[in-house]
């Protein structure tokens, strides 16, 4: 191929790819805003669709959200075994966690982050348990990390404590557990 040819079909496929990217910048935009409405001004879900980050960067994307992912990532040994408590909708163990751990157990009562999770974040290595995690009981000695993320504030001391032998028993020897309440004052805005 000659090199005239060659810059020819370089700017041409610039041309079309930045014209998709400005499209896709649009129409996540335009879908997050959507989702946002839907989500949060008609109901308070328990859980967020951490999608707005990626679909709404401008809104969503701040240093915050993936200061827990951070911290899971420092300790979670590579091929290691991950147990999340809450874990919404799935997006943390599907696009942080799944090529460094080799097994991960998900547990949500929420039917709709527990749907989403299913739908958009499946993976051979995750397992999501649609279930009240007062009531689960997962499998002892097994996990190298136990986390929960920005849900144990929802929970009574008394539950905490449940919560928290739990995840004491599913640790193995040497196995870390994270509990990662993020408080964060973001500007929101109207729609």
């Amino acid at each position: 191929m000659n090199k005239v040819l060659r810059e020819i079909i370089k700017e041409t496929l610039t041309l079309i790819g930045e014209l998709f990217a400005s499209i896709s910048k649009y129409t996540g935009r335009t879908g997050s805003n959507f989702l946002y409405l839907a989500q949060w001004k008609l109901g308070l879900p328990e859980w967020f669709d951490h999608r707005h980050h990626l679909l709404n960067p401008e809104k969503f994307f701040t240093d915050f959200w993936t200061a827990s992912a951070d911290n899971v990532i420092r300790v979670l040994p590579l091929g290691g075994n991950l147990l999340d408590l809450c874990s919404g909708d799935g997006f943390y163990e599907y696009w942080f966690f799944r090529h460094r751990a080799s097994e991960i157990t998900c547990v949500d009562y929420n039917k709709d982050a527990y749907r989403l999770a299913v739908r958009l974040h499946k993976s051979s290595n995750i397992t999501y348990i649609l279930d009240d995690i007062l009531r689960y009981e997962p499998k002892e000695s097994y996990y190298e990390v136990v986390m929960i993320r920005g849900a144990i504030e929802h929970f009574s001391r008394e539950n905490q404590q449940i919560i928290f032998k739990k995840a004491w028993r599913a640790l193995k020897w040497g196995g870390i557990l994270l509990v990662i309440h993020l408080q964060v004052n973001q500007k929101q805005e109207n729609y």
